[in-house]
């Protein structure tokens, strides 16, 4: 077989792996239950007052979210002090976040 055929094939393995997971019985009463819930509105006005934060946070730059933020834009960004502690540092590298 050619190695272009090779290559081109090596995508789709991962659509040949099943995953089964089983999960507890929930019983109705816990899912009707609204004693705790926050009303759609509330969360609402949460998400946009994040997303304005972060319009806020890259005025001047071409970001627009947190999700287009690269390691070294995470640590421009970041202004807490866990990022300094030893017991709770954030390693970043050149492609991911640890």
């Amino acid at each position: 077989m050619p190695a272009t055929k090779n290559a081109s094939a090596a995508p789709f393995l991962l659509d040949l792996i099943n995953i089964h997971l089983e999960v507890p019985r929930v019983d109705y009463e816990k899912l009707t239950n609204k004693r705790n819930a926050e009303s759609s509105a509330t969360i609402r006005t949460h998400i946009q007052a994040t997303r304005e934060r972060q319009l806020q946070r890259f005025t001047g730059t071409k970001l627009t979210s947190n999700a287009e933020m690269h390691p070294s834009e995470v640590r421009d960004f970041s202004k807490t002090s866990c990022m300094k502690s030893p017991a709770l540092s954030v390693h970043l590298n050149d492609g991911s976040i640890d």
